[in-house]
């Protein structure tokens, strides 16, 4: 094959050309907070990654020009709001193309690199690139993080992070993008529909993103807005705490040099911890036969991935969970299960690095239970004995690939 054919398109304009690294979030966001940082997680693609992460399927003249100058725009932004940790009413002023575009672009570029859903982005790109004054069905909402108090100290916002949220709202509304980025105090909001949704969908959804958020729906035809962080439904603290509890994403192969650097990353206070959280989450792969399903449970169990709890003898009663999917890899006699967190794409609910010893009979009966039941994988607490009448189902997740090797 020759070097012309095997050159790859880039995603904004479609030429086929050299393609070069492309920053998910711009590097100088990642020098202004993260100055000392030099690791993040990817929790789509499972792996730990030195530096930024970067995602290469952009060329030369896309990245260094009509991408560029957005996040030149985006750099006048940080220098003059995303310092400091809002804690007091603030002034936010902007241009509404400009921040969006570049909002569209970073949450586009995230995306694809943490092997989250990205197609309905595609329909953006003409209007990232300037090439559509007008953007499909969209609003954008901007809220802050509120400053949180944990045992009589303040602890600030200082993150940057991708999420995708679940609205609390019908199925048949047309929405197609509802993700969050957030920058030390600030938190963006998307969300776009399809071109057939009906104005008085649009109208509710978004007044119901902005109820649970606390977020306020950015006007085309202005260009500021105020942002009062006690009036914010997004505490800072009590979500990352939440989060780091039950989030083996944190453990790797050098549990003490992480334990060092991964709490200064986090920017949250280290004390809430106890030592059992640097250790491997305890968890087990079941199948029962009646019902047939398979089920894979946890010694700990996030929030997020409890629906309801549900007898065993009853999975048509467990709900599906939208929030979390999960990629499960067989490698000899051992099997992996990585479960994503959609809402935070660089911490999955469990990333599995030692994997669980099963004989191939086992494995291949759990793996077609998988397949039998539409590829939905059943998720419940685990028991000290594993006694099936104790066990309850708390959620059924969509396997996304089951890869042998």
């Amino acid at each position: 094959m020759s070097r012309e054919k095997s050159k790859r398109k880039c995603v904004y304009c479609g030429q086929s050309t050299d393609l070069t690294r492309e920053h998910v979030c711009p590097d100088f966001l990642h020098d202004m907070i993260f100055p000392n940082r030099s690791f993040a997680f990817v929790g789509g693609a499972n792996k730990l990654v030195i530096g930024e992460v970067t995602i290469r399927d952009v060329c030369v003249d896309c990245n260094n020009g009509v991408l560029s100058r957005l996040d030149a725009y985006g750099k006048k932004l940080a220098v003059r709001y995303f310092k400091n940790a809002v804690d007091v009413t603030v002034r936010f002023e902007y241009d509404y193309d400009l921040l969006l575009r570049w909002l569209l672009k970073i949450l586009y570029n995230a995306s694809r690199a943490y092997k989250a859903s990205y197609r309905a982005y595609e329909a953006y790109v003409p209007y990232i690139m300037g090439k559509s004054s007008e953007p499909p069905k969209t609003a954008l909402l901007v809220g802050v993080w509120k400053p949180s108090l944990y045992k009589g100290e303040v602890y600030y916002p200082e993150h940057i992070g991708f999420s995708v949220l679940m609205v609390p709202d019908r199925p048949d509304t047309g929405l197609v993008l509802a993700n969050m980025f957030s920058v030390r105090s600030y938190a963006f909001i998307v969300l776009g529909w399809e071109d057939q949704s009906f104005s008085s969908d649009i109208e509710r959804t978004t007044t119901l993103v902005s109820q649970q958020f606390g977020a306020v729906l950015l006007d085309k035809n202005d260009n500021k807005v105020f942002l009062n962080p006690a009036l914010s439904s997004l505490d800072y603290i009590s979500h990352r705490i939440a989060q780091a509890y039950a989030n083996p994403c944190l453990i790797v192969k050098h549990p003490e040099k992480m334990k060092r650097r991964i709490p200064q990353a986090r920017f949250i206070p280290i004390d809430p911890f106890p030592e059992v959280r640097w250790l491997y989450i305890k968890v087990a792969i079941m199948t029962f036969e009646d019902p047939r399903m398979a089920v894979f449970a946890m010694e700990r169990l996030h929030p997020g991935l409890i629906t309801g709890k549900v007898q065993l003898e009853k999975p048509d009663q467990v709900a599906a969970n939208p929030r979390a999917s999960a990629r499960i890899t067989r490698r000899g006699q051992k099997t992996y299960v990585d479960i994503i967190d959609h809402y935070e794409l660089d911490e999955p609910f469990n990333c599995d690095q030692i994997g669980i010893h099963q004989s191939d009979a086992n494995w291949k009966s759990w793996r077609d239970a998988i397949r039998d039941n539409g590829g939905w994988l059943y998720i419940s607490t685990l028991l000290p004995d594993n006694d099936p009448q104790k066990i309850e189902l708390v959620s059924k997740i969509k396997v996304l690939s089951i890869d042998e090797q």
